[in-house]
């Protein structure tokens, strides 16, 4: 494998598909393109913007409970969030579990088959303004990746995990990494360090840059 010492921006997002979404800049020719992108690509965390990134997103039901609204804004993937420290399935044989340790602490774990994929304890200010979320995240090889970032309450009121937060400041404690492969004469292969992989087959789909 190549090794290439460049750089990406990085904006972080909480997606429940793919740590990576994909941004079109321009429509170079694609042999071309193809080949700029070759090689293994490293984070530069000094370079991350943050101003466009997600945050976090909860939000309560008719009935009362909780719910987590994960993604992109105008498409969100909607996830219950039942504090009653029991195992619920998702889709693809994923199971997630959500409990609260105290007055202002959450913890959520999700498990793939049984495996542990991610971990976060989520801290509220006891004024409920500022929230602190400490996460791991596994790969199936055993790889993790640990991520402290702190956000400010945007909307909702009270003490609990209701509103909108806006993150001020991330910090992992491995730089995100994506590595391209040329596939053929027309595509590319993605793979990203916590083992996801992905495929473009057409020039329009394939990025100048990599967002995570």
């Amino acid at each position: 494998m190549r090794t290439v010492c460049k750089t990406t921006v990085f904006a972080l997002t909480l997606s429940a598909i793919t740590p990576f979404g994909l941004n079109a800049q321009a429509k170079p020719d694609t042999n071309q393109l193809i080949s700029s992108l070759s090689g293994t690509w490293k984070e530069d965390q000094a370079k991350r913007k943050l101003g466009s990134a997600p945050g976090l997103r909860f939000r309560t039901t008719e009935s009362g409970g909780l719910e987590e609204l994960r993604g992109l804004e105008t498409s969100p993937m909607v996830q219950p969030v039942k504090l009653d420290g029991k195992s619920y399935e998702m889709e693809g044989g994923n199971s997630m579990t959500w409990k609260q340790i105290d007055a202002n602490t959450f913890e959520r774990k999700t498990a793939l088959k049984g495996k542990p994929m991610s971990v976060r304890h989520i801290r509220i200010s006891d004024d409920g303004k500022a929230l602190t979320e400490d996460s791991e995240r596994f790969s199936l090889d055993g790889f993790s990746v640990k991520r402290t970032a702190e956000y400010r309450r945007e909307s909702g009121s009270g003490k609990g995990l209701a509103g909108t937060w806006r993150v001020l400041k991330a910090h992992d404690s491995v730089p995100g990494e994506i590595k391209y492969e040329p596939v053929g004469t027309n595509a590319v292969k993605l793979d990203y360090r916590m083992g996801q992989t992905y495929t473009s087959s057409t020039a329009r789909h394939l990025p100048l840059r990599a967002r995570m």
